[in-house]
């Protein structure tokens, strides 16, 4: 664990800033990922409504009553 109370102002300071640096592109990062993750999740459920449409179409029709 960094002993930040030993480090000098400027060592602190900068330290400070490519954290924060770091923070602000990391959030930007998660934020593409969680675009892309929904974009998936919604082809997904495109690609099953699909896939439902298509055995639903393909399946022989039931007899009256059954």
């Amino acid at each position: 664990m960094a002993e930040f109370h030993l480090w000098d102002r400027t060592a602190l300071e900068r330290f400070a800033a490519e954290a924060s640096s770091r923070l602000c592109e990391q959030r930007a990062e998660i934020a593409a990922l969680q675009a892309h993750i929904e974009a998936l999740q919604a082809d997904l459920k495109a690609a099953l409504a699909a896939y439902r449409r298509a055995v639903t179409a393909a399946a022989p029709p039931r007899p009256p009553g059954a």
